[in-house]
């Protein structure tokens, strides 16, 4: 089983494995992105689930998908969501973060030009690197790549973490 942990209302990472066959279930703390995903997948499964409200089973999962969505936490809760997709991934179990690099965190009032106030943290390699293996992680690979001519000039940072303990 795959977590797509904060899949948004397109879960498209989630979508390509279970298009491969691999059983996925999509998670996201916005009632109206899980009502979209669902829509726009259909055979998926979805729930709304918090973090830090996991719920789901010690060593459940095979792997678990953060594509840009610890982008939101504040730096200071981090550790302690590692901690809980680690205590929920199975041993040898994957954890793939993608965040995007930088030093800021905080408010912004708006992103890709709608007018919303959000909580962003951006990410040095350092700290993912120490986020991983201080929550139990082993480093399997890293990444960080340059943004696409369609994307935000902001490089981003591709990690997967297995559980060792």
């Amino acid at each position: 089983m795959i977590c797509d942990a904060g899949c948004g209302p397109i879960a498209h990472i989630g979508r390509y494995l279970y298009n491969k066959g691999l059983d996925v279930i999509g998670t996201d703390i916005s009632d109206k992105c899980i009502e979209i995903a669902e829509a726009n997948n259909p055979g998926m499964k979805f729930i709304r689930n918090d973090f830090f409200e996991w719920g789901f089973p010690t060593e459940h999962f095979d792997g678990i998908i953060s594509f840009y969505s610890i982008m939101y936490t504040p730096k200071e809760y981090v550790a302690e969501l590692l901690q809980i997709f680690n205590k929920s991934s199975k041993l040898n179990g994957k954890l793939l973060l993608v965040v995007k690099e930088g030093i800021s965190e905080g408010y912004v009032d708006k992103v890709l030009d709608i007018n919303t106030k959000v909580y962003e943290v951006y990410f040095t390699e350092r700290e993912i690197k120490e986020y991983l293996t201080n929550c139990g992680f082993e480093i399997k690979y890293f990444h960080i790549r340059d943004p696409l001519n369609t994307e935000i000039n902001i490089r981003r940072i591709y990690a997967i973490g297995e559980k060792v303990k």
